[in-house]
Formats: C-alpha cells, sequence, structure tokens
C-alpha cells in the first residue's frame, strides 16, 4: 500500500462521495463526524486523521480533527504504517502516535491514527481505535444507495454484539454468547469458537451448547479446519469438493468437517489481536456465504477480537498475570523506548551482581570515647573552705604540683589549742610526780595523750591543705576556680586526674552487631578532632550487659590504642570501625535489612 503524497485534500461538499474512492465508500463529513466523536472523549488528541484507500491503491487523507490539520511531519510515520499494516504506538517529535490500520482479511483498506503527548493515553487510545475502526471500516464498505443507513444498521448490530460480550463476566461465557449471537445473525446450524493455544486451537464454545467434548471426532475435525484458516491467516470457506474465499488452494480440513457434519459450506473467521492471531470462529451452514458477507463477518470478529483477548486476560491466575507481566517487562526491555532508564536499570543490575560476589572487609561501625587508662580522683581530705584553685578541667599538671589549696586558718586554731593543752598536762603531769600523786599523775598523762594526737592530726590536716597531683597527668574533671570560699564537705571529689600516656577506647556496640565482636579483634578509631588520623587499636574486652542509650541497645567494649599520641584528649569521641573477617558487598549493604526482615517474618508468622 502506497501513501499518497497529497497529505490534506479539501472537505468536498457534505452528502457527495469522496472523490477517487470507490462506490459506496464513506463521505468526508461522516469521517470528520467520527473524527469528532472520538476526539471528544478525553483525554483529547493532538490530532487525528482518517486515511482511506483510492481506487489507484493510494491512501490519501479523508478527514481531520482538528480541520485543517497539517500532517506534513507524520508522512514519514504513517508510509511505514502502510507499509507494514500492524497497530502499534510510535514516537513522533512532540509525542506518541497511536496507528491502527483498517484491515479487511489481510488487505487494508484505510488507517486511522491518532496524536497524543503521553505514551499511556495513546496505547489506551489504541483500544478505542480498534473498536470504532470496525465500525469506520463496516461503513466503508457497505454499497447501496444509502450507505450511511445500511451503516447505521450494521453498526447497531456490532453494538449489540459488543454489549452482549461485555456482559458476561467470565471468558467462556462471552465466547458462548458470540457464539449464539453469531449463529441468529448468520442463520448458521453451528458456530464454534476456538482459542490460539501455542500453535492449535483449542475450542471454548460452540452455539447452542454448554459444553463440548473435544474428545469427539467431530470436534477434532473442527479443531483440525480451524488450525487450517490460521496457518493461511486470513478468512477462508470451504465446501465438501470445492472452496470458496481463499486462494490459496483447496482445504481438505474444511472439506473433511462439512462431509463428517454433514454440511454445504463451513466458514472460518480469524479474531485478531494487536496483528496477532488470537482465535477463530467457525460457521456451519446450509449455505455458503457470499464475499460480501464474508466481509461483514470479518469485519465483526476483527471487531469483538479484542472484547475477547482483554476478557481472557482478566480470567487468568495470578500466576499466568504474573507471568504475562514479566513477558511484557522483556518486551520492552528490548524496544528502544526509555533508553536512559534502561541503562541505569542496567547499570544498578550490574553493580549489585558485582556486589553479590565482590568480597571485602567486613567492619562493624560503633560510637567510641577516649577514657585515660588509669584516672585519680582527688576529694576534699576535711570539712573547709577553698582558699586557692588556679587550675581546672582541661590543665596539663605535673607530679607533685598543686591544684588547688583549702583554707588552713581554723587548723592552726586547732594545733595552737591543743598545743597549749599538751603544754599543760605535762606541767600537771610533773607536778602530780613531785607531789607523789599517783592519780593526778595518770589523769595528767591521758589528758597529755589527748592533746597530743589532737595535735597530731591537726597538723596531718594542714599538710594536707594542698590538693597535689599524684602523677603527670592533665584534669579531666572539677572546676573550684569560681567557688573560692565556699565550704566543701570532706570526702566530695573535687578533681580528676588521667594520664597523658595510657588511654582506653570505649565502644558502644549495637546489639545487631555484637555477634560479630569479640576480644582481640582489630579496628581503626577517627575521632571528629582529629578526622584526618586513624589510630588502631585492639579489642581487649566486651561486657555481656547492655545498656540504652539514645532509643538503642548497646554493648560496652574496651579497647586498647596501639600507639597513643599526643594529640589524644580523654573525652574525645568519634567512630570506630571492628575487622570481622570477609563477606560480599551485597551481604555488607543488606544484612540488616535482612536481619529485620527475617525477625519480621518469624514474628508474624504463627
Amino acid at each position: 500500500m502506497k501513501l499518497s503524497d497529497a497529505v490534506f485534500v479539501p472537505e468536498p461538499a457534505a452528502g457527495k462521495p469522496w472523490a477517487g474512492l470507490p462506490a459506496g465508500s464513506p463521505p468526508a463529513a461522516a469521517c470528520g463526524q467520527w473524527l469528532a466523536q472520538f476526539a471528544g472523549e478525553p483525554p483529547p488528541p493532538v490530532r487525528c486523521l482518517v486515511l482511506l484507500r483510492t481506487d489507484s491503491n493510494e491512501l490519501r487523507l479523508a478527514a481531520a480533527h482538528p480541520v485543517g490539520a497539517e500532517a506534513q511531519d507524520l508522512h514519514s510515520l504513517l508510509a511505514a504504517s502502510a507499509a507494514s499494516p500492524c497497530a502499534d504506538v510510535v514516537r513522533t517529535g512532540h509525542g506518541w502516535l497511536a496507528l491502527q490500520p483498517l484491515l479487511w482479511g489481510r488487505e487494508m483498506r484505510g488507517l486511522v491514527a491518532a496524536e497524543y503527548l503521553d505514551e499511556g493515553d495513546a496505547r489506551r487510545a489504541l483500544a478505542r481505535l480498534a473498536w470504532g475502526a470496525g465500525w469506520l471500516l463496516a461503513v466503508a464498505t457497505q454499497p447501496g444507495a444509502d450507505p450511511q443507513g445500511d451503516a447505521l444498521a450494521e453498526a447497531r448490530g456490532l453494538l449489540q454484539f459488543m454489549a452482549a460480550v461485555l456482559a458476561e463476566a467470565s471468558f467462556e461465557g462471552a465466547c458462548l454468547a458470540l457464539a449464539n449471537r453469531l449463529a441468529a445473525r448468520w442463520r448458521a446450524d453451528a458456530v464454534i469458537v476456538g482459542w490460539v493455544q501455542g500453535l492449535n486451537t483449542q475450542i471454548v464454545a460452540r452455539s447452542n451448547a454448554s459444553r463440548t467434548d473435544e474428545r469427539a471426532n467431530v470436534m477434532q475435525q473442527a479443531c483440525a479446519a480451524m488450525d487450517e484458516a490460521l496457518d493461511l491467516r486470513q478468512t477462508v470457506q470451504g465446501h465438501a469438493g470445492n472452496h470458496f474465499g481463499c486462494a490459496a488452494g483447496s482445504l481438505p480440513a474444511h472439506a473433511a468437517y462439512a462431509h463428517a457434519v454433514p454440511c454445504e459450506a463451513v466458514a472460518t473467521a480469524m479474531l485478531f489481536h494487536e496483528g496477532v492471531p488470537v482465535g477463530t470462529v467457525l460457521l456451519q451452514r446450509g449455505a455458503p456465504l457470499g464475499p460480501e458477507e464474508l466481509e461483514a463477518l470479518d469485519t465483526q470478529c476483527m471487531m469483538l477480537a479484542p472484547l475477547l483477548a482483554q476478557r481472557r486476560e482478566a480470567d487468568r491466575s495470578l500466576w499466568r498475570h504474573a507471568a504475562a507481566s514479566v513477558r511484557y517487562l522483556l518486551h520492552r526491555a528490548g524496544d528502544d523506548s526509555l533508553l536512559a532508564w534502561k541503562a541505569a536499570t542496567a547499570l544498578v543490575l550490574l553493580a549489585i551482581g558485582i556486589a553479590a560476589v565482590t568480597p571485602v572487609t567486613f567492619r562493624v561501625t560503633a560510637p567510641a570515647v577516649v577514657e585515660g587508662e588509669v584516672q585519680r580522683s582527688i576529694v576534699a581530705p576535711f570539712q573547709g573552705y577553698v582558699q586557692h584553685a588556679d587550675l581546672r578541667a582541661g590543665d596539663t599538671v605535673r607530679a607533685g604540683q598543686v591544684i588547688a589549696t583549702l583554707d588552713d586558718t581554723d587548723l592552726k586554731l586547732d594545733a595552737d589549742k591543743w598545743r597549749a593543752d599538751l603544754d599543760v598536762a605535762q606541767r600537771k603531769e610533773r607536778e602530780a610526780v613531785a607531789a607523789g600523786k599517783r592519780v593526778d599523775m595518770r589523769l595528767a598523762a591521758a589528758q597529755g595523750a589527748q592533746a597530743h594526737a589532737q595535735l597530731q592530726l591537726a597538723e596531718e590536716k594542714l599538710r594536707r591543705v594542698q590538693l597535689v597531683a599524684p602523677f603527670d597527668g592533665v584534669i579531666v574533671r572539677g572546676d573550684l576556680s569560681q567557688q573560692r570560699g565556699t565550704p566543701v564537705e570532706q570526702g566530695k571529689v573535687l578533681f580528676e586526674l588521667a594520664p597523658l600516656t595510657a588511654w582506653r577506647v570505649i565502644l558502644k556496640v549495637d546489639e545487631r552487631d555484637i555477634a560479630h565482636v569479640d576480644a582481640d579483634r582489630k579496628g581503626e578509631l577517627a575521632l571528629a578532632g582529629l578526622a584526618g588520623v586513624r589510630h588502631p587499636f585492639v579489642v581487649k574486652r566486651v561486657t555481656s550487659i547492655a545498656a540504652a542509650e539514645g532509643g538503642v541497645n548497646h554493648f560496652r567494649a574496651e579497647a586498647e590504642i596501639g600507639e597513643p599520641g599526643l594529640s589524644l584528649r580523654p573525652g574525645m569521641e568519634g567512630v570506630a570501625k571492628i575487622e570481622a573477617g570477609t563477606r560480599t558487598a551485597l551481604w555488607v549493604a543488606t544484612r540488616r535489612l535482612v536481619a529485620w526482615v527475617r525477625l519480621a517474618f518469624w514474628e508474624w508468622t504463627p
């Protein structure tokens, strides 16, 4: 079929046949009305066209909506569709074009095209085009003096057929309704509807029969006749001894079925959906169908085939739906649409495949904090007042350096008092010895011992007035610089010191990862204050008690830093990574998700 270069022809006068079309073809006004009705249903197309075959076997533009729409930019796409008549959705420069050929058997009588901005709208419109194109084709092929009246009658009959098919709740019921309607319409003795399964046809329904026995010889011969038409991919009619409507030679299967029934003529029409034969309709009659009747039967089957195909798809099981979806996705994966998304999907799948086989070092990540390996508390030796406190948390001290001084005024007064009491007791003791008073001597000696003990206690407290550092280190807690003159209680912790050369790391391991952490595991520590430095460590101890913090349960693990630097300070926080063996990259990335799914599945299952 050749596409005419004249892609737009002015609309002729109303009521006159279209110039150059065969007798009985519809006028441009009828095509325009059909396009206007089609375009009125949402979503509206950008433009839609009807092209019909002329006497010179060319496709010429019969009508366009909106009227006067240009179609020069679609010439190449329309020509390609005319050369290969198949319903399809193709990409244009501005959107998507739904193409529906008007086929009469295997002969192309015209072409309907509708352009949409969205591909989904174009594909949904393709089904409506398939139904409406059957009506337009019936109009285009009706002979007689009043083609519009005959066409309307035929269209009314087609709509009744569609309503009968749509009214059924199952695929088998729809096929049975179709068989009964066709038998009444064509005065057939019997009508058999078959559906294509693989390369063969399987009988689904027979007119005026609720069940069919496919094992019967007559039914097997009917299947053979339908397979014969399926091989030819066109509507055929056979007879016991001759054939009608087929130029491909004799039809032995049709002749055998006609002998077996017996009947005068056997006609088989094809059911096409999206250019693929999906089923057949076999009619057995007492008289053969004429050429025009065969064309009308073919039109009816072409219009009803999409309805049966959709009903068949709706009745499929869940697994068949899934298999069909997979086949559709595989088909879409092989075409040239959405190349960017397909390339991205391929890269993601490739990355997942590589990650599933690539071994990497599995490391458990945990928050960490640095502490001194030994921490010494400096407490108040007695109840008193703060006199001096020049150092505070963060300051570095040396062994013996004074950190703070307590007020010693009361202590000195107590020492003087007990020293005076000691002198008085000693004098009394000497006088009692001189006087020979043994009782007074012992009493004075006891008072002297008590005064001496109290004096030693006061002197010991005076020696502890200055709080000194027990070793070289840093003050990690404590600040009395703003508390001068304030009282302190005996035993209160005033300062905490940590050495500068011995550190330990406290790891807070998530309970989901504790199974992968044990003693002697190695790792690295990165601190927030020293993000560019990595400190190696070795896990020394893992506690068996969990603690909740921030809504997450974690276990405390202690680790030893291999080479502590002078830049470390107690209280510094960071992130630690503990080596826990070798796993695949995919396992490392999905381990927590898989663990959650397994736990949730176990929780939800009875």
